[in-house]
């Protein structure tokens, strides 16, 4: 019911109330000249002066024939809608009409408060909007959205939310997740990270490992590995070796034996792939006992002089193998030698290898042959000097005293056989004793019987690789 009217029950009450007491008519003007002496509550026909018509001026809706006291003025109907009045200076209609106040106004202060409205009434019964697209509500949060009045009702819409499902919150690593909005609240969900043990770097190596998420940070831990000498590949086949993690690395690198090994002879291992080498390039890619000649391993001998000068009382035919061996391993010739030296009892012919393949010498590299075989070696000329050491360097002539630096002490003649001359059995470093020399630059019979010299002059000594050959 509008607070403007009163109806017409709530009128007859009140008429009955006044007949009771006595009191006079309603004094509104419209019944003016009409009063029959008795109450409102009835109805008088002659007169015409009971109940008012419209537009009378009321203060109850029971003393207007309506029953409806709206505006101060009988009206045709309750009149209570938003923007609706009876009189004529809010409508501009006839007073008793109820009717729609007219547009910018507002007079009982019923659009006030809508968020999409002017203030006033449209002029139609209803409250002036404003135009469509003016925010009415502010976004309140990641997954709330503004609302914008539609420019038809006064009323600012529902609210509204970002619909499930859509992100709200993006990762930030890959330990983290999305959070997106449920769709009935503003709010975006509380932030959260991928579970622990969740696997965050999977494993991109046999030494690599997982790495795991540690169900607190958003982050990936730091990369791992397997730890240091972890198997990780196991070697295949003679020429390969068992393979281990670095600990610094996901790769497990393969490597090679490289080395020689009876089942490759006379090449080595390749250093590329588990398998024997087929050709060659230098004497290196051979195994002991092989040297590379035209692109091929073949089983061969190799000779040096040494670098070192020695006097004769160096202390036998023994201790000059031991000299060879020794200046071998100092230069990393793998291999057996021994000396080629006589005394009174043995003669080099009877102590050494009669090999029936070349012997050879390494001169930058390249292993060049000395003599085809024993035969080739004995029979009184050579195909090169022996005049390379044992790191492949030419002797130097400008080493000991004279001659000294370009000969060595032998006790040999060219057919291996022992000479008379040899320091007493190699044991003496004096003079006048002299023993059998050779001229490390000949290639002729001089390259191990050139003479003799005095037993206090320290020349070198020829060694020559012999078989058995030891592993590697």
């Amino acid at each position: 019911m509008s607070s403007r009217s009163i109806s017409s029950a709530a009128a007859l009450c009140l008429t009955l109330s006044l007949a009771a007491l006595g009191c006079g008519d309603d004094p509104s003007p419209a019944d003016a000249g009409t009063d029959t002496g008795v109450g409102d509550g009835g109805v008088n026909p002659d007169a015409g002066g009971g109940l008012h018509p419209l537009g009378t001026i009321c203060s109850v809706g029971g003393t207007c024939a309506s029953g409806q006291c709206v505006d101060g003025v009988c009206c045709d109907s309750a009149c209570d809608g938003t923007c609706e009045a009876c009189v004529l200076s809010q409508t501009g209609e006839a007073a008793g009409t109820c009717a729609p106040i007219l547009a910018n106004q507002d007079p009982e202060d019923e659009c006030g408060t809508d968020e999409c409205g002017t203030g006033f009434c449209d002029g139609a019964g209803a409250c002036a909007p404003v135009a469509a697209g003016q925010t009415c509500r502010d976004a309140n949060g990641a997954c709330d959205v503004a609302e914008l009045c539609d420019g038809s009702s006064a009323a600012c819409p529902a609210d509204g939310f970002v619909s499930a499902g859509t992100e709200c919150r993006a990762a930030t690593g890959v330990c983290d997740v999305a959070e997106s909005c449920l769709g009935d609240s503003p709010d975006c969900p509380s932030d959260d990270v991928q579970a622990d043990d969740t696997v965050c770097r999977p494993a991109a190596g046999p030494c690599d490992v997982d790495d795991l998420c540690d169900g607190q940070n958003k982050a990936c831990p730091t990369d791992a590995f397997m730890s240091f000498q972890t198997l990780c590949r196991s070697a295949v086949n003679a020429c390969d070796t068992d393979d281990y993690c670095s600990g610094t690395s996901a790769a497990c690198t393969d490597s090679f034996m490289g080395g020689a090994i009876s089942t490759c002879a006379p090449y080595r291992c390749s250093t590329t792939a588990p398998m024997c080498r087929a050709s060659c390039t230098s004497t290196s890619e051979c195994a002991t006992g092989a040297a590379c000649m035209a692109g091929m391993c073949v089983p061969a001998r190799r000779v040096f002089v040494t670098s070192t000068l020695h006097r004769a009382d160096f202390g036998g035919l023994a201790q000059a193998d031991a000299i060879c061996q020794a200046r071998a391993q100092a230069a990393n010739v793998p291999g057996t030698f021994r000396a080629w030296i006589s005394d009174s009892n043995t003669s080099a012919a009877m102590r050494l290898e009669h090999f029936n393949g070349p012997y050879y010498r390494l001169y930058n590299g390249v292993a060049e042959i000395v003599a085809d075989n024993w035969a080739d070696l004995t029979d009184g000329s050579l195909d090169r000097t022996l005049g390379i050491t044992e790191y492949g360097q030419v002797r130097n002539a400008s080493q000991g005293v004279g001659i000294t630096g370009d000969s060595a002490w032998t006790g040999t003649a060219a057919n291996g056989s022992a000479t008379a001359l040899n320091c007493g059995n190699w044991t003496i470093g004096t003079s006048p004793t002299t023993g059998t020399n050779g001229t490390n630059g000949g290639n002729v019979a001089n390259w191990t019987s050139d003479g003799a010299l005095y037993c206090q002059y320290a020349l070198r000594l020829y060694c020559f690789e012999q078989n058995p050959i030891p592993p590697g």
